[in-house]
């Protein structure tokens, strides 16, 4: 089977001992070697994580039972509420050209030029389907590093650029796995233009976002002040 290399994410975990000592952890997602298993954990995760992100208004998301295919087929399919199916793809954002792996991938990132770089890599995959496809088609894209982890400022420019693009799918989203089952996800398209009204990109061309390595944290422990 096909391998597939991943980056470090995870969480950072405080556990809290009754004598009130404090125990730090960072807690790594452990993602499958083989790349049809890696994108199976994100298809569920995805699945999983979106229902929750949901829940509280008391609705559930409209995806479910994601089943993966053969190759040289769509990923997965996917079933909607109303029994029919659909069609799943998956596109992880890791440029790692630009760094050569992930472990040097930089702390920071210029969301301006990462939101252009991930919409490119949405419309080079809309290129595939450019004619009838019979089916709903939903793209979620992932990532597997914590220095990729969007920011507020990268999700809306990324729906921005979107917005400027004719594409063949239903919808786009950008999901961050953290935990098994669970993480942050985003829909990246469609999306209301009116939630958009007055942004300016250009805004963002020279702004920078630093992500924390949570390989790195210390907990230090001290008084409390008086």
């Amino acid at each position: 089977m096909a391998k597939k290399p991943t980056g470090t994410i995870g969480i950072n975990r405080v556990d809290i001992h009754l004598d009130g000592d404090a125990i730090h952890t960072f807690v790594k997602l452990d993602f499958p070697p083989e790349k049809d298993a890696i994108e199976m954990l994100i298809a569920q995760d995805f699945v999983t994580s979106m229902n929750a992100k949901v829940a509280p208004t008391g609705m559930l998301w409209f995806m479910s039972e994601p089943t993966q295919n053969t190759e040289n087929d769509f990923d997965f399919t996917i079933t909607l509420p109303n029994g029919n199916t659909a069609w799943l793809e998956l596109i992880e954002i890791a440029p790692l050209e630009l760094f050569g792996g992930f472990d040097h991938v930089p702390a920071d990132f210029k969301p301006y030029d990462l939101a252009k770089i991930i919409t490119a890599k949405i419309m080079k995959k809309a290129v595939h389907y450019s004619g009838k496809l019979g089916k709903e088609l939903y793209l979620p894209t992932y990532i597997t590093h914590w220095g990729f982890i969007p920011s507020t400022s990268l999700i809306n420019l990324v729906c921005y650029f979107l917005i400027q693009e004719n594409h063949p799918f239903d919808g786009v989203y950008l999901y961050a796995p953290f935990q098994p089952g669970a993480g942050e996800g985003n829909v990246l398209a469609p999306i209301d233009p009116k939630f958009l009204a007055g942004f300016n990109p250009e805004q963002f061309k020279d702004n920078r976002v630093y992500n924390m390595d949570p390989t790195k944290v210390t907990l230090i422990k001290g008084q409390p002040s008086e």
